[in-house]
C-alpha cells in the first residue's frame, strides 16, 4: 500500500539549509493543510541543520517505507544532486528553482562548478512555490528567521559567559570550503583587520567549523595576532554563532555557513562575495537589512583599507547596510 506524500531533498551545504528554511516551513504548512506527510530525504547533518535552524522537526523515511511513498510532488533543495529524486520516484513531478545553473567551465567569474541565477535563491524559492501551487502569487517568503529562543539576552549573556568573553567583541568567519578558495578573504588581511580591533578594545573571536584544515586556519590567525584573538574554531554549536552574533559589534566573514546565520540574527554582518560567489543569488538574507555586501573585485584583491573603512560605519557610527552599495537606512 503506497502513502501519498510530499517528498523534500534537504540542502547539503549549511548556508544553502539556512536560505531554504522558509521554503521548507511553507511546505511543512501545505502539506499539513493538506493532511499528507513530508518526508524529508538527505543527510543526518543537513537534517539537523535544518531542524535547529528552524526550530521544527522533519519526518524521514528509509528503505521500504521510503519507496512505499506515492509523493504527490517531489522538491529538490539539493542544488548539486539534480538526478535522485527523478530516479527514485521517476513517475512524480519533480520541482527545483528552475533558474539555478551550474556553471562547469567558468572559473575566472565564478570557479567550477558554481551555482548562480538571475534572481536571488529566496527569490527564486519563492517562484518554485508559486508554481507548485503551494503560494499563492501575492504570497512573500519571508527572510529566515531563527527561534527566538536563539537570539535574547538570556542566550547571549549564557554564550558570553560559557566562552569567558567580556566587553565589546566581534567575530571574524576566516573560513570556507575547502574546494572554493576564492571564496576566502586572506588569513594574513583578517589578521590585520583582529589586530586593528584590538587596538580599539574589541575583542576579536574566530569561529569556524571542526575540520582540522578550520582549526589549523584560525590558529595561524590568531598567532599572528600575538593569540590576543579568542579562538573557538570548531568549539561552537548552531545556537552558540546566532548568540554570539547577536551580542557582538559586528560580524567580518567569507560566504560560509556561520556568516548567512550571524546574517540571520539581525546583527550587523560583513560578507565577502566574488568569483565563486555570485552576491545577486546568495547574499544574506536579514530581517532588518544588516547585512553588507564587500564584493566586486576577486575576493582576495578587497584590500584591508577597503575592509576597516567598512567596518567602522558599524564600529563608530550606528549606520547599516544592504548589498554591494552602501545604503544608509
Amino acid at each position: 500500500m503506497t502513502t501519498e506524500a510530499i517528498v523534500l531533498n534537504l540542502p547539503k551545504d549549511l548556508g544553502d539549509c539556512l536560505l531554504s528554511a522558509p521554503a521548507i516551513a511553507r511546505l511543512r504548512d501545505y502539506a499539513a493543510q493538506e493532511g499528507i506527510p513530508l518526508v524529508a530525504v538527505g543527510s543526518a547533518r543537513s537534517r539537523e541543520w535544518v531542524e535547529t535552524l528552524s526550530g521544527f522537526k522533519l519526518e524521514t523515511r528509509d528503505g521500504d517505507a521510503l519507496l512505499a511513498l506515492n509523493p504527490r510532488f517531489a522538491v529538490n533543495l539539493n542544488f548539486y544532486d539534480p538526478y535522485t529524486l527523478g530516479k527514485t520516484f521517476p513517475d512524480a513531478p519533480v520541482y527545483a528553482p528552475e533558474k539555478l545553473r551550474v556553471v562547469e567551465n567558468d572559473e575566472r567569474d565564478f570557479g567550477a562548478g558554481a551555482v548562480i541565477g538571475k534572481k536571488h535563491i529566496s527569490l527564486l524559492l519563492q517562484d518554485m512555490l508559486q508554481d507548485m501551487g503551494v503560494m499563492g502569487l501575492n504570497e512573500k517568503l519571508p527572510p529566515p528567521q531563527l527561534p527566538a529562543g536563539m537570539l535574547n539576552d538570556t542566550a547571549i549573556s549564557a554564550v558570553k559567559m560559557k566562552y569567558g568573553i567580556e566587553g565589546k567583541y566581534a567575530l571574524l568567519v576566516p573560513v570556507a570550503a575547502a574546494n572554493r578558495p576564492l571564496k576566502k578573504w586572506p588569513k594574513e588581511n583578517y589578521a590585520e583587520v583582529a589586530k586593528d580591533m584590538l587596538a580599539r578594545g574589541i575583542t576579536p573571536v574566530l569561529i569556524g567549523g571542526p575540520s582540522a584544515e578550520e582549526k589549523s586556519l584560525c590558529a595561524e590567525i590568531a598567532g599572528m595576532t600575538g593569540n590576543r584573538a579568542l579562538d573557538l574554531c570548531g568549539q561552537t554549536s548552531l545556537p552558540d554563532i546566532a548568540a554570539l552574533a547577536k551580542g557582538a559589534q559586528l560580524t567580518l566573514g567569507n560566504d560560509t555557513g556561520p556568516t548567512h546565520i550571524a546574517a540571520s540574527s539581525g546583527a550587523p554582518v560583513f560578507a565577502f562575495f566574488g568569483y565563486y560567489s555570485d552576491p545577486a543569488t546568495w547574499k544574506p538574507v536579514t530581517p532588518n537589512n544588516s547585512a553588507m555586501v564587500l564584493t566586486g573585485k576577486p575576493v582576495p584583491q578587497i584590500t584591508v583599507a577597503e575592509t576597516l573603512s567598512a567596518l567602522k560605519t558599524v564600529t563608530e557610527k550606528p549606520v547599516f547596510a544592504l548589498g554591494a552599495r552602501r545604503l544608509s537606512i
